[in-house]
């Protein structure tokens, strides 16, 4: 008898217990029931705990031990950006809240505004970090925080109330800590203003704690959010044969061929484009596919192609890269040496040109086109591909241009913390990613050309020349409008 009131008294205390603090992993988990790594964590996880504290309306505080650590985001000899390993925090709908690599969290108490939550470990194929151990999850309490109230201006929304930490977390070197309440409402990307005459101002800094309302402006995305791949074209790309090299079919390397014989035979550049495309297959280094993503994220988009029933996807965000999609993938991305010809282009930074091209891509964004958008900085000779999908001009009069960057899929349209987001100067004379300079632009809002490159072999060649006479109509153009501006 009383060996069964000791085992009830046991239960009584481990259902007390768990009503407190609940933290399970999907992949695994810490015996004491809070999240922690494998020590260290293996290459190429992708790991998931899900983090609930019941009595908790103004949140979670979360411990680190002073371990806690991964690999951080470095550049290499050539000046190319490799991704480290990433521990995300996401809402239990996937909305991402926060994210860190490096030792940015050792010995840190962490606020997350949500009584619930996921974290999610994701690592690359080299370098391992200790991980993370959770020492700690508590419920904020009342006197710790400070309400702030957003207004977005749509009828018919509600005020959105959340809750942020009155202090830093000490030793926390990094910007990203400020944890701005994800809201997405009728698939607008907020931006917040400080004022109720409605004047942008990016609430990406640290609210003082009588900060108590927002108003917000709604700016509405060309591509939604389930309009996107889901995978990291930086991390995620070599995974099809384990090593860090493109991958593309025999039918699809044909098909390219032939496209781009088709399109190109007439032209005198046809015999240094076809080699610089061919002359690979079906393997090269591995560098990234931005334009081959980009590319068929605007086509699918624009109705031009249609890639969901290839897995029977009901979005591009489910899609997974398989070797199919990877081969369509990179079909699109040799395509580039010839789109190349129909693109305008701005490589000089600090002429009536490059500021007259970065207006005009401003302008069409707002518009609400679609926009592929190549850049780069001087002296390297690599650059990026992404599409710009969104424009406004915040209250310093500096003209932005929101983006989607298949390097980081996780930041697009999620919150307003604006990772990525390229910023030109009032007077259009420079801009900016990051911290690095935009010195040379290549881009369209106009993807009829890529009809010529139908993957079926349905092509039409008379788009890819009916562009190219487009693109040089638009050289003679600034041209005028250069000579006209000196001559004035």
């Amino acid at each position: 008898m009383k060996l069964k009131k000791v085992f009830s008294l046991a239960l009584c205390l481990v259902i007390l217990f768990s009503s407190f603090v609940f933290a399970s992993a999907e992949n695994g988990s810490a015996e004491n029931g809070l999240p922690e790594s494998e020590h260290n964590y293996a290459d190429g996880i992708s790991q998931s705990w899900s983090c609930a504290v019941e009595n908790a309306p103004y949140g979670v505080f979360v411990s680190f031990s002073e371990e806690t650590s991964f690999e951080p985001i470095s550049i290499d000899k050539d000046g190319d950006i490799k991704n480290g390993d990433d521990l995300y925090f996401l809402t239990e709908t996937d909305d991402l809240i926060f994210w860190s690599s490096g030792d940015g969290l050792a010995g840190v108490e962490l606020y997350i505004p949500y009584s619930s939550f996921k974290m999610s470990l994701v690592t690359d194929e080299s370098v391992n970090g200790y991980g993370f151990k959770v020492t700690n999850m508590r419920a904020a309490e009342r006197d710790e925080v400070h309400p702030v109230t957003f207004h977005p201006r749509i009828e018919g929304e509600s005020d959105v109330t959340t809750w942020f930490s009155k202090e830093r977390p000490k030793n926390y070197l990094t910007d990203n800590y400020s944890v701005i309440p994800v809201v997405t409402l009728d698939d607008n990307y907020f931006l917040w203003s400080e004022t109720p005459d409605g004047t942008v101002a990016e609430l990406s800094g640290w609210p003082s704690p009588d900060t108590d309302d927002v108003w917000g402006t709604a700016i509405e995305l060309s591509l939604k959010s389930d309009e996107i791949f889901s995978f990291s074209n930086s991390r995620d790309y070599f995974s099809i044969d384990g090593k860090r090299n493109y991958y593309m079919s025999k039918e699809d390397y044909l098909m390219l061929h032939r496209n781009l014989y088709r399109s190109l035979s007439a032209m005198p550049l046809a015999a240094v484009v076809l080699s610089a495309a061919l002359v690979e297959y079906p393997h090269r280094k591995y560098r990234g596919a931005c334009y081959g993503i980009s590319a068929v994220t605007a086509l699918q988009h624009e109705g031009i192609i249609d890639i969901l029933p290839m897995q029977n996807a009901k979005s591009m965000r489910e899609m997974k890269p398989d070797k199919e999609l990877i081969s369509l993938i990179n079909y699109y991305h040799y395509v580039q040496s010839a789109s190349f010809l129909t693109e305008n282009k701005a490589f000089m930074k600090g002429t009536p040109v490059y500021k007259d091209q970065l207006k005009k891509i401003y302008q069409s964004a707002e518009k609400g086109n679609v926009i592929m958008l190549g850049f780069g900085e001087y002296p390297s000779l690599s650059g990026h591909e992404v599409l710009v999908t969104g424009a406004y001009t915040n209250d310093k009069g500096e003209h932005m241009l929101i983006l989607y960057d298949n390097n980081i899929p996780t930041e697009y349209g999620k919150s307003d913390r604006y990772r990525t987001v390229i910023t030109i100067s009032s007077d259009w004379s420079e801009a900016k990613y990051y911290f690095d300079d935009v010195d040379r632009v290549i881009w369209t809002d106009d993807f009829s050309q890529f009809k010529t490159f139908d993957i079926k072999g349905n092509g039409l060649v008379s788009a890819f020349y009916q562009a190219f006479f487009r693109h040089l109509g638009n050289v003679f153009m600034m041209l005028f409008d250069i000579i006209r501006a000196v001559f004035k």
